[in-house]
């Protein structure tokens, strides 16, 4: 009987020293996975590069016009060393209520809305699965000529383009009354959202031009998160209304490109040199 009662104790005492053990192993690799997890993403207090672009098409002669090879070069950087490019919206949840977002992260723009980043941009981001937004001038769109149409736009949203406002006219808000920029604001949005069917939330300000009454009107005319060109990274200290961008132009080495996206200190002579 002794010998039974012994016999169940051992065997019991080893059921509870393997539980035990899976405890731990399983408890460590929470541990570890979690740990993996916040050196895989970053807080917000960190800085996020925001690549500012305009044009995509064979002209070597202009600043601002990124040739089509290199434009590829540059995306497929990106995917060959693991960067994720992030929406607006997750941009936003980052700034605004520090939502994780992987480490790598990067956020692509074009500023102006020309047709050839549909014809020349968008294949190359389709082909990589990214996600960018256009900051389109609305009365310029629909009207033949250089810049981009509706109907396009609304193919590329369905491939994860998002559309913003660059305001209706190009205008330079700072030089315009409170009430002048709430209502070209306003204008710009109410075309996007009514020709595309969404809620445009996100802002240009044409030439990076602001002044504090350029981000009140901005916030009464309904948008959440609005762009400079200062040629920095973006930080929450900006502030929502004044996020910095990183200038990609057509004189840019895939060096200097990766300066950008790696060193949130480098100074960019070329934004200067070419305004």
């Amino acid at each position: 009987m002794r010998g039974l009662i012994k016999h169940r104790l051992k065997k019991t005492f080893i059921i509870i020293l393997i539980l035990y053990m899976v405890c731990i192993v399983s408890v460590r690799n929470l541990s570890f996975s979690f740990r993996s997890d916040l050196k895989n993403t970053k807080d917000n207090n960190q800085g996020i590069p925001v690549l500012m672009y305009h044009s995509v098409k064979d002209d070597k002669n202009n600043p601002l016009v990124v040739q089509p090879e290199l434009f590829k070069s540059q995306m497929k950087y990106l995917k060959d060393n693991n960067y994720t490019t992030l929406s607006m919206s997750d941009l936003y949840n980052f700034m605004k209520y520090n939502k994780k977002v992987p480490k790598k992260s990067v956020v692509i723009t074009f500023d102006d809305g020309y047709e050839d980043n549909f014809t020349n941009a968008y294949p190359i981001l389709k082909d990589y699965n990214f996600k960018a937004t256009i900051f389109i001038i609305t009365d310029l769109c629909n009207q033949g000529g250089l810049y981009i149409k509706f109907p396009q736009m609304k193919e590329m949203i369905n491939n994860g383009i998002e559309i913003g406002s660059h305001t209706i006219d190009h205008s330079k808000l700072s030089k315009l009354t409170y009430n002048e920029q709430v209502y070209n604001l306003k204008q710009s949005k109410k075309i996007i959202d009514e020709k595309l069917g969404i809620d445009c939330r996100y802002l240009s300000y044409p030439f990076g031009k602001y002044n504090k009454t350029t981000v009140n009107a901005s916030k009464e005319a309904g948008y959440d998160m609005a762009f400079t060109t200062s040629g920095k990274w973006a930080y929450k200290s900006n502030g929502i209304y004044t996020l910095n961008r990183v200038y990609i132009g057509g004189f840019s080495t895939m060096n200097e490109f990766e300066q950008r996206l790696t060193n949130p200190t480098y100074l960019d002579l070329t934004w200067f040199l070419d305004k």
